[in-house]
């Protein structure tokens, strides 16, 4: 378990670092995943229940039962279906939307939210009240 205290003066400065914690660990994810070498392809296809052929020049299908082809996935949804997930929200954007709401001297209503919540800050809110303290923001006037 990893545990990140954050102290400041304001809600401002404290949100502020927050955002600057989640950049700067977003930018050592990216530059993890831009580090990694490709995978290359196989130099001869495999086809499922066939035993590779090492060291045979590849040849055409002799059938075209010989590729397996995936069904097509349904484009739209049933009719009559509802959608079964809430937006998804980070906690970078729900950090930026609440650091914008006290710096436009909302900072007591951005405190409230926590409360609400039943969080000092925003790093203890649980993933599935993101989209809750999202619109509460969004109420406060952010863009979210």
């Amino acid at each position: 378990m990893i545990e990140i205290t954050l102290k400041g003066n304001t809600l401002v400065e404290v949100i502020s670092q927050m955002i600057t914690l989640v950049n700067q660990t977003q930018t050592l994810s990216e530059s993890a995943t831009l580090a990694k070498p490709p995978v290359p392809a196989p130099a001869h296809p495999i086809v499922a229940g066939t035993a590779p052929n090492v060291g045979v020049p590849p040849t055409a299908p002799s059938s075209p039962q010989a590729i397996a082809t995936p069904p097509p996935m349904p484009t739209t949804p049933p009719v009559g279906s509802v959608p079964v997930s809430a937006p998804q929200f980070t906690l970078e954007q729900i950090m930026q939307a609440g650091a914008f709401v006290s710096q436009n001297g909302k900072q007591s209503e951005a405190l409230a939210v926590l409360q609400k919540h039943g969080v000092q800050a925003l790093n203890q809110l649980p993933l599935d009240k993101y989209a809750e303290v999202a619109a509460d923001l969004r109420a406060l006037g952010a863009q979210i």
